[in-house]
């Protein structure tokens, strides 16, 4: 599990890493179909995991900026909201950047 923004850029690296051992794999030209499939099984699995982990983190970070978003809310002046909700406006931009399914894999 991911805690904090280096473990983070760790395991992203790592997913580009993946990804690319991934079409090395495709397009090596001397390995059998059979070969590829079960070494691509293998790849895809932990970059699946990986996204899964990379996803749980960016979550529980959005879970915390909800968090600070409420409680600025509390009594706060009128003034001050346009930029409380612009600060949720990118909270929720966010959110949806996180929980669209990842192309390519």
């Amino acid at each position: 599990m991911i805690q904090n923004a280096d473990e983070l850029r760790i395991c992203q690296r790592r997913l580009l890493e993946l990804q690319t051992r991934a079409e090395q794999i495709v397009t090596h030209p001397q390995k059998s179909r059979r070969v590829k499939e079960m070494e691509l099984a293998g790849v895809h699995g932990m970059v699946e995991q990986l996204q899964r982990e990379i996803q749980a983190y960016e979550l529980a970070r959005i879970q915390h900026s909800i968090h600070i978003l409420r409680d600025e809310l509390q009594g706060i002046e009128a003034a001050k909201l346009p930029a409380v909700i612009q600060k949720t406006l990118d909270v929720l931009e966010e959110v949806t950047h996180v929980l669209q399914p990842v192309s390519g894999s």
